[in-house]
């Protein structure tokens, strides 16, 4: 089980949200779902939200949230009247909760094996009743990671999405999908029934979204880190180059996320839109692995030999192959190396590692393509 972002209410009282594992996870009599919902085959994890007093005495309230599969919160925040919002990732395709009149009821990844989308969901404070819940994102993989509200309630969410087909509003800065992943910010209505404003932000190259906050003007400023060269910055910035493999960019857009920013900071110029391109030329249209699901005793090791096929036909011969694993992986699994070139045969092989019990979600990218393994480790 992992705390992912947490937060107070006037009265003290602490709310806490991020994955549980565990089917015994604490929830209250009376939450909203008592009950953890992951059934394949042993993979999985529900969004928990617990609500403690502010001494860390007292469980006041707590509550699963989420479909068969994995589901993670990420950020959460109160509004005035005391309403619970929580974003994250989930990959619960059928049965993740949505509400009648939301803006998304329909989970939008087509990605094989496991893909994810952002969801949105609002809860009363006492943890009791779901008010407002929608999936977000296009046909790629898209993650929710911060939230924050507005002085008239808005919601604002921000991330990385893979999807093509993100939704975006019109006038907004950036309505077109730039290569990789580009960093997403959105805005909806309280009710969470409204898509008022979506943009994306980012370069050519790879580009992630962790935190937004909203100054007493309504601006948002956002930060991640990106691999893009043309991340868009402004003429008077303090650091118009990248310099290492990431970097960290802050960014600031105004409160409609539209072209242009509050005078006197400046206007942030229109991104370029460039194709990534691979180190051999070859550009990456498939990824194949030796396991599609991998189950590992604790201390053990397996090899999980990766494939780029190219769209061509033609082998991407020194094309990057980089992954990550999700937070709570981390503890479960190591994978080595971290990244590394494909062969002359278009393959590499990485070694697994288990070091926990739990499951751990390792995904393989390259090229703006990616696939995912699940990985379940055993005492």
């Amino acid at each position: 089980d992992v705390g992912n972002s947490l937060t107070l209410d006037t009265s003290g009282n602490v709310y806490v949200t991020g994955a549980a594992e565990s089917k015994d996870f604490p929830t209250t009599s009376g939450a909203y779902d008592t009950s953890n919902n992951t059934g394949y085959s042993g993979y999985g994890a529900d969004v928990f939200i617990s609500k403690l007093d502010g001494g860390l005495t007292s469980l006041l309230a707590s509550t699963y949230l989420g479909g068969s599969y994995w589901d993670e919160g990420q950020s959460l925040a109160l509004d005035t009247s005391g309403h619970v919002y929580v974003t994250g990732v989930t990959s619960s395709s059928t049965d993740f909760p949505t509400t009648s009149g939301a803006y998304d009821t329909s989970y939008n990844s087509s990605y094989s094996g496991y893909g994810t989308d952002v969801f949105v969901s609002k809860l009363d404070g006492g943890l009791t009743s779901l008010l407002a819940s929608t999936y977000l994102g296009g046909s790629g993989d898209d993650y929710g990671y911060s939230l924050a509200l507005d002085t008239s309630g808005n919601v604002y969410v921000m991330g990385e999405a893979g999807s093509p087909e993100f939704p975006t509003t019109s006038g907004a800065y950036d309505t077109s999908f730039n290569g990789g992943y580009d960093v997403f910010v959105s805005k909806l209505d309280g009710g969470l029934t409204s898509l008022l404003a979506s943009t994306y932000l980012g370069g050519s190259s790879s580009d992630y979204g962790r935190s937004l906050a909203l100054d007493t003007s309504g601006q948002v400023y956002v930060t991640g880190y990106t691999e893009s060269a043309n991340f868009p910055t402004t003429s008077v910035a303090y650091d118009t180059s990248l310099y290492g493999d990431y970097d960290v960019f802050v960014s600031k857009l105004d409160s409609d996320l539209s072209a242009s920013i509050t005078t006197p900071s400046p206007t942030l110029s229109p991104i370029p839109t460039v194709a990534p391109t691979p180190t051999s030329g070859c550009e990456v249209g498939e990824i194949t692995l030796s396991e599609n699901k991998l189950t590992l005793n604790v201390g053990t090791s397996k090899d999980v030999t990766v494939t780029l096929t190219g769209k061509d036909g033609c082998i991407p011969d020194g094309v990057t192959i980089k992954t990550e694993i999700n937070k709570a992986g981390r503890k479960r699994i190591s994978v080595s190396p971290e990244n590394v070139g494909a062969n002359d045969s278009g393959e590499a092989t990485f070694i697994i590692t288990a070091k926990k019990k739990g499951s751990a979600l390792l995904t393989f990218k390259s090229d703006g393509m990616k696939k995912k393994l699940m990985v379940k480790v055993k005492k």
